[in-house]
């Protein structure tokens, strides 16, 4: 089973977006607050180059943005 991480922040509406995505899909994720979290901020912008929230993590391969064609490729391979 893949490792899901969700870098978001709370009272994100594109967070939520993605959040509800997994778990409509019955995904099991880690979410990190890239607030209160030590480097989870420095990390998404390792991501995209810039502070990018939502970020999603598969594994190690990066989604960043709402992106619901991305992520399905991601969780399918």
């Amino acid at each position: 089973m893949a490792q899901v991480k969700l870098y978001a922040v709370p009272g994100c509406p594109r967070c939520e977006e993605v959040r509800q995505f997994l778990r409509d899909r019955g995904i099991a994720f880690t979410e990190i607050d890239v607030l209160t979290t030590p480097l989870a901020f420095h990390r998404t912008m390792v991501f995209s180059g810039t502070p990018a929230v939502p970020a999603v993590d598969v594994d190690g391969r990066v989604v960043v943005g709402v992106d619901p064609e991305g992520l399905e490729d991601l969780l399918q391979e």
